[in-house]
Formats: structure tokens, sequence, C-alpha cells
């Protein structure tokens, strides 16, 4: 009898100790450091499509293991300066500690276009803490290559993509004196894109513009960003707003513009005034563009345009679109991008348009239009 109870107890003994070993004192399931150090680049955005010289903001999710030293850093480097040498980001190191884990950057670089040269990269390093002068601190590192847009020549540039005319009842005899219409950029594509979303209108006896915001806007010789832009054809003169500026342009027929940086707000909703606002000496009319963000009431100007007395006030018809004017690889490269423009008005809202049309580009087929109430569209565009 005391052989089986002995017995028993060897076997539970024995039982014990095999559980011990395959699951840890807990009971659960333990995972063996792992014995190596290295850092992985997991992904990086944007990664292509990228434009020589202008700032751009990165995402660069890495993960990592330290294992030989207490503490480490992880430092993340561009071949801006010299095409076969990294340059870090110093405000962007981060310190870990022994184990694994995951980490996302965010940082603004300004491309390097190397051409024949090399290529453009991103490079990740894993280095040991404390520092030793004469040592090999770098315990590993990953680099991922950048790719630019590729030469204009292998390139097309999409143009109008959707297209909503409306139709003005009530003409008044020397035309209407304002337009208001609402847009709301509910996808913003981001500043590497080059999206502008527009009300365009014409003069009673003369010619016409538009007014608008776009992702990246080209002011003074410069790519600045999100950027308002006013602008009418055949006008005489312009003055900017505060912090805006005023040029001549030609190519697309020839007259003035008021160009301004503004940081405008996915999901915010935004008032396009054009409006007249005074009459010179010589009754040359000069006409005002504003961009109201109706979340806060901002009244921002853009500008102000001059046109000679015949033209009279806006005609009795006007169109909001949107256009890619950069260039892209095919359709399927433009990013995907969502707006909406509510009912326009005119003369301070006494009077709404008779009725819309609406039509696609011909370039590029990936856009939609969709019909809201109060007669607003939202057009939703790229992939």
């Amino acid at each position: 009898m005391k052989s089986i109870k002995l017995l028993k107890l060897t076997i539970f003994i024995l039982l014990l100790v095999v559980i011990t070993v395959f699951t840890g004192c807990g009971g659960t399931p333990t995972t063996p450091p792992i014995e190596e150090d290295f850092v992985n680049i997991i992904s990086v955005t944007p990664n292509s499509g990228l434009l020589d010289g202008l700032d751009t903001n990165f995402k660069v999710v890495v993960e990592y293991n330290l294992y030989s030293s207490t503490q480490g850093t992880l430092e993340i480097s561009f071949n801006t300066d010299v095409v076969d040498a990294w340059s870090p980001v110093w405000d962007a190191e981060f310190l870990v500690n022994k184990g694994s884990g995951t980490h996302e950057f965010n940082v603004t670089v300004r491309p390097r276009n190397w051409g024949s040269q090399g290529d453009f990269s991103v490079s990740v390093g894993l280095w040991k803490v404390p520092f030793v002068i004469g040592a090999h601190n770098n315990l590993d590192w990953d680099e991922k290559i950048l790719t630019f847009q590729l030469p204009p020549q292998q390139q097309i540039t999409p143009g109008g993509m959707a297209y909503t005319w409306y139709d003005w009842p009530q003409l008044p005899v020397s035309g209407f004196y304002n337009f208001d219409v609402l847009l709301t950029i509910d996808v913003d594509p981001g500043v590497q894109s080059a999206y502008y979303w527009a009300h365009q209108f014409h003069f009673k006896n003369g010619d016409g513009g538009y007014m608008g915001l776009q992702t990246n806007g080209h002011m003074q010789g410069e790519w600045v960003g999100k950027m308002a832009i006013f602008s009418i054809w055949d006008a005489l003169e312009a003055e900017p707003g505060p912090g805006a500026a005023s040029e001549e342009f030609t190519g697309e027929g020839e007259g003035w513009s008021c160009r301004k940086k503004y940081n405008w707000v996915e999901g915010h909703t935004y008032c396009l005034r054009i409006e007249l606002c005074e009459i010179d000496e010589q009754e040359n009319e000069w006409w005002g563009a504003w961009i109201i963000d109706t979340s806060t009431n901002q009244e921002t100007l853009i500008g102000k345009i001059k046109v000679p007395i015949p033209w009279q006030g806006l005609e009795d018809y006007s169109v909001v679109w949107v256009e890619y004017y950069g260039q892209v690889s095919g359709c399927n490269s433009i990013p995907h991008a969502k707006a909406r423009f509510e009912q326009p008005i005119a003369d301070n809202g006494s009077i709404i348009p008779q009725n819309l049309t609406s039509d696609l580009g011909t370039t590029c087929p990936n856009a939609d239009i969709s019909f809201l109430e109060n007669q607003g569209v939202a057009f939703e565009t790229g992939n």
C-alpha cells in the first residue's frame, strides 16, 4: 500500500516539474528573450511620388529588439546633404529599454533627388547607451529607398475632374454684386497632392475668374503648401490682402491673381465670397475675395482685383469644380479626396440658382459626383 502511495507521489512531482518547465511559474507560456539586436523599417509614408526640395511630412514605423544593452536609442536619418551619407533628425531620437517594441517617427524633411548619383533613402539605426568613444556603438540599422515623381515626359496632368454648372435667374440689369458658396473638404489628400477646389464666375460684359482652395499652391516662385487663390482674366491690376501676394499670370490666358498661404482644415466649412467692394475715380470696379471659416467666423481677405468699367456685374451662371493640376504617372496615382459645395447664393443670399448640370473630366475617369440637398454637390476623386 505504501509503495502505491509512493508511486503516486512520484508521478505527481514529475508532472509538476513538467508543467513548471513548459509553462513557467505562473502557469502561462513564456517567450524566451530574442538573443539579437535588430531594427526593421515596417513602413514609410509617403514612400513614392516625392517632390524634390519640398518639405514633406514622413511617418516611419519600425520594430526593434534590444538585447546586448540595458538601454539604447533609435535614430532616423535621411541622405539630404550627401548622396552616400545620412543626416540624423536629432530631435526625433527615441530612447528604448532592453526588449522588443515598435515606434513611429513623424518628421519633416526636404527630399533630395540625387538622379543618376544615387537613391534618396531613409535609415533608422539602433544605438547602445551610453555611447562609448572608440567602441562600436551601432547595433543594427535598416534602410528604405524612397522614390520621386516620374519625369514629366512619362506623366499626365489630369486637369479638371468634375464640374457642376449653376444657372441663375432674375439677373439684375447691371449683374450680381456678390456670390457666396460653402466648401468643405472632408478628405484631405495631403500637401504632396495638387488639388484645387474652386468656384468660377463670369462678368456680364467681360471675362471671368475663379477663387478657391489648393492643397499645395505656388506663390512668388515657391511651393507654399495649402493656399487660397483668387484670379481674374484680363484684369487691370490687383492688391493683395494682408500676408498675401499678387502677381500677373500667363499661360491659360492673361490676368491678375491674389494668393495667400492658408492652412485650411479638413472638415471645416469655408465660405468662398466674391463681392464688389469699391469703384475708383474712372469708374473701374474693384472686386474682393474672402475666405470665411464658419467654425470660427474668421474672415480672411485674399485680395482685390480691378476690372474695366464696361464689365459691370457678375453673369447669370457659375460653376464649381475640382481639378488635379499636378502630374501623375497615371490616373490610379491620383490620391483620394472628397469635398462638397453647398448651394451657392447671390447678392447676399437674396437669389439662389434655378437649376444645375454636372459633368466629369475627360482625362481621368476616377471621379464621382453626388447631389446633396438644396442643390449642393459632393466631388469624390482619386484612389
